[in-house]
Order: structure tokens, then C-alpha cells, then sequence
């Protein structure tokens, strides 16, 4: 599971964009079988490859 680079926000599999500091739920990601997630280097894109697709 990725941290931002600011750390602030993890990126799970589950499919969520999460708080680092609570774990409350920020965004969920309507994308089925993800398998990897990654931040770009400025946090601002979060890339998602998964079974069937990936996502940019």
C-alpha cells in the first residue's frame, strides 16, 4: 500500500484513497481486481493496474 509522497493519503487495494493519520476513506475508486496502485512523484495522479485494465 503507497503513501503520497507528503505522506497524507495511502492508496489501498481494497479500492480506496485513505487519510494516513485516521484511516477515514477519502475517495473510492469504482475500479474491480486492482492489483497495483502507485502515486506519481507530485502526488497528484494515482496510477491503477488491475486484471482487465489500467487506469492513469
Amino acid at each position: 500500500m503507497p503513501f503520497s509522497p507528503d505522506a497524507r493519503r495511502l492508496a489501498t487495494r481494497a479500492p480506496a484513497l485513505r487519510d494516513a493519520a485516521n484511516g477515514q476513506q477519502l475517495i473510492h475508486l469504482d475500479c474491480p481486481a486492482i492489483y497495483a496502485v502507485a502515486f506519481s512523484p507530485d502526488g497528484q495522479l494515482l496510477a491503477t493496474g488491475g486484471l482487465f485494465m489500467a487506469r492513469i
